[in-house]
């Protein structure tokens, strides 16, 4: 257990570190590697005594998941006004390019 748990910490420790530089990947990546050490910590059958020593460093591990969860808020955010930058303009530029008919006809008159 405490391989795992070891590992863990160093997984959130790197993600802490470089929590400001992290993009959408990284977030998936650092979610699927926690998992993915949570369900190995899953299958290890441990006693009450062993549960309470444990019981800290698990617990200061799942206090540092509202800054991770607030940072990736952040990202989640500033993905959506990008998709809404990229909306609006495909918008404008549909109503500026439907402005012009192609069956238009236009006659010059002489004076």
């Amino acid at each position: 257990m405490d391989e795992w748990i070891e590992r863990l910490e160093a997984l959130t420790s790197n993600v802490l570190n470089e929590l400001d530089k992290m993009e959408a990947q990284d977030f998936e990546y650092y979610v699927n590697q926690r998992q993915s050490l949570i369900d190995e910590m899953k299958k290890i059958s441990i006693d009450s005594s062993q549960k309470e020593v444990y019981s800290d460093r698990v617990k200061k591990l799942l206090s540092y998941d509202e800054q991770i969860l607030n940072q990736m808020h952040l990202k989640l955010l500033e993905a959506k006004q990008g998709l809404n930058k990229l909306r609006t303009a495909k918008t404008q530029r549909n109503v500026y390019e439907s402005n012009y008919s192609s069956e238009s006809f236009f006659f010059d008159r002489k004076k």
